[in-house]
């Protein structure tokens, strides 16, 4: 099974763990890592969707941007917030204390808060 996942480099070499059953609702093409509630743990928005695949399959449109909050156990469907920003995303950048930059394809440059 294909998962969206992330990689931990350890003194061993990488260790993969997998983001949590909300975030495998279409693939991610963006994620941008930040503390957003400067609790320490690193947060994740994640961002991703896919149109252009053949009608027999229908789009991959799902996954709205999201954000993983990061815990000492961490990344849990328990701390996860969903945003209204949709479409195919496929850059983030942390542009400010709190606005962010969402590279949306075919559509314009969104410049948003999400928390």
């Amino acid at each position: 099974m294909i998962e969206s996942s992330i990689f931990y480099q350890t003194n061993r070499g990488f260790e993969r763990v997998e983001l949590p059953a909300m975030a495998q609702l279409a693939p991610v093409y963006a994620i941008e890592a930040v503390d957003l509630n400067k609790d320490g743990w690193t947060d994740l928005i994640i961002g991703g969707n896919q149109y252009n695949v053949k009608p027999q399959f229908g789009r991959y449109d799902a996954l709205n941007v999201t954000i993983l909050f990061g815990t000492e156990s961490g990344f849990t469907n328990e701390h996860i917030e969903v945003t209204n920003i949709e479409g195919q995303v496929r850059d983030i950048k942390y542009f400010d204390s709190d606005k962010f930059l969402f590279f949306i394809n075919n559509d314009s440059l969104q410049v948003r808060s999400v928390h």
